[in-house]
């Protein structure tokens, strides 16, 4: 006979609510300090910069930079549906691609004000019921590391060609730090490490060792993935293109995957702020920091806003 769960009063209830209440207390807290350094920074950023040029740079945009600008986030909805999709297969799990874009959609609103892109881990929430939380942890996890391993790639290869030493070493770093830890998701994933980093290793280890044995799937996940990022960065040339900067394809390349790493620290929403700092930073020697400025910020307004407010009407049925 199974016992009975605790009911309202009793020592484990009160505990648990306790905890629920810690818990939500601390996540609060944290909101709110993201959302100060989001400010804060910001604040900094626009003191250093000319305003009015900011918005006279929006102007100097050309129509076919702005269609191309909206094309890509809905470009990037496809292409990163499919590579969710493919992965799932991989890992045995038969979710509909319908399914898989309006859950995407649907996370949009929560990523484009959460650190780092955390509204992801919403996709667990999602197939609850239906595939382990482990299961779809570790697509997720395969996904954030070929994002990370592509744009370092890309970066190495772009400083290479245009012959930046800078980026190349950073870019050549993360490239050994990602392969050192996919050889020790696959070959040492019982090593004892902090809570946190143990799991993560779990899940990476089933993941990557499934998807070891399909190679065919492999090779489709990392062609979505440089496809993905590709687009990216055409959009990012295309934009600085259209407000006059002369800047070469290669250094595009080259800079703005240091500039995402950079908006991937958790420490502002969506990366605001020190994406737009770094890429002030990265690109300060050939276009003026105004520029820059508004560049970045149409790249947060369409990867970002664009499609948390297309992904609004989704969000409901994905919370749900």
């Amino acid at each position: 006979m199974q016992p009975s769960p605790p009911v309202e009063g009793e020592p484990g209830r009160q505990t648990f609510l306790s905890a629920s209440h810690w818990e939500g207390g601390r996540n609060l807290l944290r909101g709110i300090a993201v959302l100060a350094v989001t400010v804060v920074v910001l604040g900094i950023l626009f003191a250093k910069v000319d305003g009015a040029a900011v918005v006279s740079a929006f102007g100097m945009v050309p129509p076919h930079a702005w269609l191309l600008a909206a094309g890509v986030p809905c470009a990037l909805v496809l292409t990163s549906s499919s590579r969710w999709y493919v992965v799932l297969r991989a890992m045995g799990q038969t979710v509909p691609w319908v399914e898989c874009a309006r859950i995407i959609v649907g996370i949009c609103p929560v990523n484009a004000v959460s650190p780092s892109k955390s509204g992801d881990l919403l996709r667990i929430w999602c197939l609850r019921g239906r595939v382990g939380a482990m299961v779809t942890a570790g697509t997720l996890v395969v996904e954030r590391l070929n994002d990370v391993l592509m744009l370092a790639l890309f970066a190495a290869v772009g400083a290479a060609y245009f012959g930046d030493g800078r980026i190349l070493l950073i870019a050549l770093l993360v490239v050994v730090a990602v392969v050192a830890l996919l050889g020790i998701a696959i070959f040492l994933p019982e090593l004892h490490l902090p809570g946190g980093i143990q799991r993560r290793l779990r899940e990476a280890s089933v993941a990557i060792r499934l998807l070891v044995r399909r190679p065919g799937a492999m090779l489709a996940i990392v062609s979505i993935t440089a496809l993905n990022w590709l687009l990216i960065v055409v959009m990012v040339a295309a934009l600085l293109s259209g407000i006059g900067a002369h800047v070469p394809f290669d250094y595009v390349l080259a800079a703005l995957p240091i500039a995402v790493f950079v908006g991937l620290i958790p420490v502002t929403l969506g990366g605001m702020g020190t994406r737009d700092a770094a890429m002030v930073y990265l690109f300060s020697g050939m276009v003026p920091a105004s520029q820059v400025v508004a560049v970045s910020l149409l790249y947060t307004a369409f990867l970002y806003w664009f499609l948390g407010i297309a992904g609004l009407p989704f969000l409901r049925g994905v919370l749900r």
